[in-house]
C-alpha cells in the first residue's frame, strides 16, 4: 500500500532553511520520506506560506525576495522529478449538511 504524506509551512520551512531549530530533522524526515514509496504531498497554500516566511525572515528584503524564488523554483523542480505533488485541496462536504473537510487530491 502506497501512503501518503502530507507536508505542512513549516516542514517545509525547516527543511530548507539551514537557521531553523528543527532543520536537522526536517531533512532527516524529508530523506525517509523521498526514500518511501508513498506520495509526498504539499498543498500549495502551504507552498505559499513557506516562501513568504522565508522571504520575510531575510535580510535584507531583496535577498529574501531572491531566496523565495530560489525556493518556489527548486521546490517546482522536485514536482517536475516526482518527488513531491504539489496539490490544490479542494473543500468536501461533509454527510452532515454545513459541515466542510478539505480533500487533498
Amino acid at each position: 500500500m502506497n501512503e501518503r504524506s502530507v507536508v505542512d509551512s513549516d516542514g517545509l520551512v525547516a527543511c530548507l532553511s539551514g537557521a531553523d531549530a528543527h532543520h536537522v530533522r526536517a531533512k532527516e524526515i524529508w530523506r525517509h520520506l523521498g526514500d518511501s514509496d508513498g506520495a509526498v504531498l504539499v498543498p500549495k497554500f502551504s507552498l505559499i506560506e513557506a516562501v513568504k516566511a522565508i522571504q520575510q525572515s531575510t535580510n535584507p528584503p531583496d535577498r529574501g525576495r531572491s531566496m523565495a524564488i530560489v525556493v518556489g523554483q527548486y521546490l517546482r523542480g522536485l514536482e517536475d522529478s516526482g518527488c513531491i505533488r504539489i496539490v490544490n485541496p479542494t473543500p468536501v462536504e461533509e454527510k452532515r449538511p454545513g459541515r466542510f473537510l478539505t480533500r487533498l487530491k
